[in-house]
């Protein structure tokens, strides 16, 4: 799965952006509504520190597949900051 957030800014257009890759693990819902379980492929601690130090917030869109690299290349066409984690 891929993880990612786009801050947008009060311009209304998007700022810098955040990607991780992991899994979605198999557990039961932790909120109402829609929500995962999301595991990056990286160490949780890390990369939830440095994503709010680098101004993200604890949201962000899943989408199943492997594409952080494709959001990359995307994110490098419009000149957006990309933060991989």
């Amino acid at each position: 799965m891929t993880c990612g957030l786009e801050s947008i800014p009060p311009q209304n257009r998007i700022d810098h952006s955040r990607l991780m890759e992991g899994s979605i693990l198999d557990k039961p819902k932790q909120f109402t509504g829609t929500s995962v379980v999301f595991h990056p492929d990286t160490a949780c601690r890390p990369a939830v520190e440095n994503s709010v130090r680098d101004g993200f917030e604890p949201h962000f869109a899943v989408i199943r597949g492997r594409w952080a690299a494709s959001l990359s290349a995307l994110a490098d066409m419009f000149r957006i900051p990309v933060f991989r984690y």
